[in-house]
């Protein structure tokens, strides 16, 4: 697979340079999304539902309810969420994931489409927020989408 997720810049904490000035040798404008308390998921038409190391996802429940968007090549976060739909904790998620047996309320906090790896990150967003409008549209609320906020110094 050509592909990798998307993942959390880190900078260097063994250098003398500040954050500071780290963060002036970024090339800008950034795409930023939120931090999300799950467990990061793969939704890959040739291997089914996969962690980011591309293990398949331990959970039975989990898995058949996101296999139907294995064909979009989404890559997104899993969150558990209690019934007020407030996020739970990552070892909440962590657990659900982990677990064969068991049904959770969860939802796939999606960060990007990799159906067309070659497209740079605001094409392959397009094509997901265009499939997400057309999913919402059916009344869905499983796949939920990560907004994106520019950074631009």
């Amino acid at each position: 697979m050509s592909f990798s997720p998307l993942l959390a810049a880190s900078f260097e904490k063994k250098t003398n340079a500040s954050i500071e000035s780290q963060l002036m040798k970024l090339t800008y404008p950034l795409a930023m999304q939120p931090k999300y308390d799950g467990v990061r998921v793969l939704c890959v038409p040739e291997m089914g539902i996969v962690k980011r190391k591309l293990e398949l996802v331990e959970n039975n429940d989990i898995r058949q309810k996101l296999a139907k968007f294995a064909s979009f090549s989404i890559d997104g976060e899993v969150v558990i969420v209690d019934e007020a739909g407030d996020t739970m904790a990552f070892q909440k998620a962590q657990s659900a994931v982990a677990k064969v047996h068991g049904a959770y309320n969860f939802k796939l906090m999606a960060f990007d489409c990799f159906k067309v790896p070659s497209y740079g990150f605001w094409q392959r967003y397009s094509m997901l927020k265009a499939w997400h409008e057309k999913y919402v549209a059916t009344g869905c609320t499983l796949v939920q989408l990560a907004p994106v906020q520019m950074a631009r110094s």
